[in-house]
């Protein structure tokens, strides 16, 4: 078993955050008002989330699309399409009717599930055989582009987690810049009645805990 000195191990630390060696001593950090709060970034406009949205999107090997709401639809349809899926399952939202989802799946030639909470096991075997999963999250996270979604009656977990692949469908107006947005949106829409599981999504699965390298 090799020694190794505190300084050595914190090098690799100071290097990734561009300094030559550790510092004399940590600066105090004020977490009165909580982390990227205090409107942080509130100055940012939709299109610029979006567009943050969609270049962090590429680093974490996430294929986002941009879409008109006219569009969305067969834009999501044809995603479901390329990526081979023969079966779809999908979220009970009104969304999906609002946007003409179900017509745009059938256009393509799939075979879609509609979740049903009163059918669960149905639904979850659906969801199990499906090639793909679309929810329509409640929030999306500019900075790390994770998709916020609400796994409740509406949408079980099911959705997002069994299928080989997963589609989220988030509108422009749902982005906010980092998590804290995010966490205080999920305030503000369930106070106190939260749902059984908020799924945080953001691409394949992936980590960067050794040695600061993301594998």
């Amino acid at each position: 078993m090799s020694a190794i000195t505190e300084e050595a191990f914190l090098a690799p630390f100071s290097a990734a955050c561009g300094r030559t060696e550790p510092p004399a001593e940590a600066r105090p950090f004020d977490t009165a008002g909580g982390p990227h709060g205090d409107g942080a970034c509130a100055d940012r406009t939709a299109d610029e989330l979006a567009q943050r949205f969609i270049l962090e999107a590429k680093a974490a090997g996430i294929e986002a699309v941009r879409a008109s709401a006219g569009d969305a639809s067969r834009a999501v349809a044809a995603l479901a399409r390329r990526m081979g899926a023969g079966s779809v399952v999908y979220a009970d939202d009104p969304a999906a009717a609002k946007l003409g989802l179900p017509a745009a799946l059938a256009d393509e030639g799939l075979d879609a599930t509609r979740w049903d909470a009163a059918n669960a096991e149905r639904s979850v075997s659906a969801a199990e055989k499906a090639a793909v999963g679309i929810s329509f999250p409640f929030a999306g996270i500019a900075e790390s582009a994770t998709a916020v979604q609400a796994c409740d009656e509406r949408c079980g977990r099911s959705v997002c987690l069994l299928p080989e692949a997963y589609i989220a469908v988030i509108r422009e107006s749902a982005l906010v810049p980092h998590m804290m947005q995010a966490m205080e949106r999920a305030a503000q829409l369930f106070g106190e009645a939260l749902p059984s599981h908020i799924l945080f999504s953001t691409g394949p699965s992936a980590t960067s805990d050794i040695e600061l390298v993301h594998v």
